[in-house]
Formats: C-alpha cells, sequence, structure tokens
C-alpha cells in the first residue's frame, strides 16, 4: 500500500540556533573598553548581526562590566585582572566569549625635570613625581601634591604616547589632537593662555598630529601633511618661526615640509625627514644643532654630514641619531661624555661618531647622558 504525502505541510517555523560573539576568545589591559559583536545563526542557516538586539552581561563584573545602553551595546570595560565570560542573551539563546584582563602595560615612557609620566596599553596615562605645577595632570597641584607613585592622568582614554619636559607633560591622542597639562609660564601647553594646567588642555588648532616632543618650556608637534608646528618658549629660537617670540598657540616650524619624527632638549628641536637627513632649530651655544656653528637659529638648519638618520634622540644640550648602519652620530655638549666618542670637557659644533655601537634601532637622550636600544 502506497501512502501519498500530505500537501501543503506548514514550513518549519525559523528559530535562532546560537549566537557568536566577536572577538571569541582575547585579553584586555585593565582600563580599556573594547567593542564586541553578536552574530545570530537561525535555524534555515541565514545569519544576522545581532549586537544591538541581545542583552550583554558579564560573569563577574568585578572584572568587567558590559554596556547595554542604546549605540554602545557591546562595549565591554576591563575593571580588574581575571578570566571572566562576556555573554549575549536574545529569546532564551546565549552565546559566550572568554576575557582575560591583564595589567596594561606601558607603551611610551617620558621623563620630565622632576617627575615621569607613562602611557599604557589601555591608553591612559599616569604620572609620578613633583606636581607643584600640576604636572601629574590629576587635578591637584602644590608642593605637598606630589606623588611617589603613579597617579592616573584626569581624562586622558586615548593616549598613543607621552612627552615630558621640565615641568609640563605632553600625550599624542588616537584622533590627531594633543593634550598637555603642568607649568604653563610660556605657553609651552599651547592653550592659548599661560595659567598652569593641573588636568590636560588641547592644545588650540592641532588636529592631525602624528608625533609630539617637549623642551624644557617648549613642545612641538609633527602632523600627518609632514610640517612641524611648536609653541611655547621662543628666548632662543627653539620654536623654529624665524622669532624670538613666545606663543601660547602652535606655530609653524619654517621650510619644514617632510618631518617624520621630532625632538625636543632644552631649547632646541630638531626634525627627521623623510630623506634622512636631520635639521635642527634654537639654542646652539654647545652646537646642539650640529650645523658646525656655536650661533642660536630661530629657523631650521642641517645637521652636517647627516643624510641616512632612521631615528633621532635629543638631551638637554646635544643631539644623536641612529644612522642606516645602525651606527650613532651625535653632537652638542661633551663636557661629561654625552657623545659616547671616548673625549669629555668640551663641545662638537658637527656630529662626531659614537665609539663601540654598530646595532641601534633608537637612541633617547637625557640630561647629560644617552641610551641606544639594540636589536632584540
Amino acid at each position: 500500500l502506497t501512502v501519498a504525502p500530505p500537501k501543503n505541510l506548514p514550513a518549519s517555523p525559523v528559530r535562532l540556533a546560537s549566537i557568536a560573539i566577536d572577538p571569541d576568545q582575547s585579553t584586555l589591559p585593565r582600563g580599556k573598553t573594547a567593542q564586541f559583536t553578536a552574530m545570530g545563526l537561525y535555524s534555515d542557516g541565514a545569519t544576522q548581526d545581532l549586537t544591538q538586539t541581545v542583552s550583554w552581561s558579564s560573569s563577574s563584573r568585578a572584572n568587567a562590566t558590559a554596556d547595554n545602553s542604546p549605540g554602545s551595546k557591546g562595549q565591554v570595560t576591563a575593571v580588574a585582572e581575571g578570566t571572566l565570560l562576556v555573554q549575549a542573551l536574545l529569546n532564551g539563546v546565549l552565546g559566550s566569549s572568554m576575557l582575560t584582563v591583564v595589567p596594561p602595560q606601558a607603551i611610551s615612557l617620558a621623563v620630565g625635570g622632576d617627575h615621569a609620566c607613562a602611557a599604557a596599553t589601555n591608553s591612559k596615562v599616569e604620572c609620578w613625581g613633583a606636581n607643584n605645577f600640576g604636572q601629574l595632570g590629576n587635578g591637584s597641584q602644590g608642593k605637598l601634591a606630589s606623588s611617589s607613585v603613579p597617579v592616573e592622568v584626569s581624562g586622558i582614554s586615548t593616549a598613543l604616547s607621552v612627552a615630558s619636559g621640565t615641568s609640563h607633560t605632553c600625550a599624542l591622542l588616537a584622533n590627531g589632537t594633543v593634550s598637555c597639562w603642568g607649568e604653563n609660564g610660556a605657553g609651552q601647553i599651547g592653550d592659548g593662555t599661560q595659567t598652569d594646567a593641573p588636568v590636560p588642555a588641547p592644545v588650540s588648532g592641532i588636529t592631525t598630529a602624528r608625533a609630539v616632543s617637549a623642551g624644557s618650556k617648549h613642545s612641538c608637534a609633527v602632523l600627518l601633511d609632514g610640517t612641524v608646528e611648536c609653541w611655547g618658549d621662543n628666548s632662543s629660537g627653539q620654536l623654529g618661526d624665524g622669532t624670538l617670540i613666545d606663543s601660547s598657540r602652535p606655530v609653524a616650524v619654517a621650510g619644514v615640509s617632510d618631518a617624520v619624527a621630532v625632538a625636543s632638549g632644552s631649547a632646541h628641536s630638531c626634525a627627521l625627514l623623510s630623506d634622512g637627513a636631520v635639521e635642527c632649530w634654537g639654542s646652539n651655544v654647545y652646537g646642539q644643532l650640529g650645523d658646525g656653528t656655536s650661533n642660536d637659529s630661530s629657523i631650521p638648519v642641517a645637521v652636517s654630514g647627516v643624510a641616512d638618520a632612521v631615528a633621532l634622540g635629543l638631551g638637554w644640550n646635544h643631539g644623536c641619531a641612529v644612522l642606516s648602519d645602525q651606527t650613532v652620530a651625535c653632537w652638542g655638549t661633551d663636557y661629561v661624555g654625552e657623545l659616547g666618542n671616548g673625549v669629555d670637557g668640551q663641545a662638537f659644533s658637527a656630529p662626531v661618531a659614537t665609539t663601540g655601537i654598530s646595532t641601534a634601532i633608537a637612541v633617547a637622550g637625557g640630561g647629560s647622558n644617552d641610551s641606544v636600544i639594540p636589536p632584540g
């Protein structure tokens, strides 16, 4: 006996079968917020983005919190170290992702006159040391407000790097802006005033910065178009605009259009250009401009003989460059051996080779010393 199949059976209802969270396993530095997404897989094989539809939660709110606010759903903020599940729930279907909260690690370190700051993997900045001008950036100020342990800088959540002067610090932010805090008597904060800033203040008009540096009482930034702008003290021409007039707002450094990096000393700055040349401006009492003279310059001058630099670092009154062959050349004051050439007690107004360095990839200058980073 053959039985004909029934006609016009109703189709099985399509149901949500599972929810996949992306990323499905991740680490997040404490204090950092990350976006998670939820993708629904249905019984008919179709998929749908459910990020703004599901209910988000954390298996341990002590370690991380999940945002369910409209437009912010799926944003998870790491609170404390540990491992937990980020969860997404809809119609009884639960998706989960393992998250490990880790301590933030420093990605940029800057040392000022009597304070230091670090930008970390959570995109925040912490500072420690003296705070008489508000250089810790946490809203306090005064001789009694110093801190022997790091304190978080107020309002900074997207920092890429930091640079410190004598008593101020600037942070390069992810959106291309720069914020500075601390002493501002010469306008080195760049906010158009000369009022000290115990919390970060945005630098006026800077929106496309790719690098930032800080001297004693001036600051500079390289912009995406290769130009450089500086602000603050200009008593030795360290703003590079052809004048000796201080400016509390950024001014363009004359003639520089292809910079890839900038570094600042006490009262001078230098730019590394895309072709490997280095140009400097400002105080030159000790030959720190590297042009073979001891004459200050309010406009950039070329460092003599340097044509293949790949990295740049400045001390208070000297400068160094890593060359393409991984050797190092330095210029300026050498009174306590800052140039590393086996000589002390004098100054060199043109670059000299640093002894015994052949594998350098980066260089950093201190007040009266330098350090190089070897490969690995």
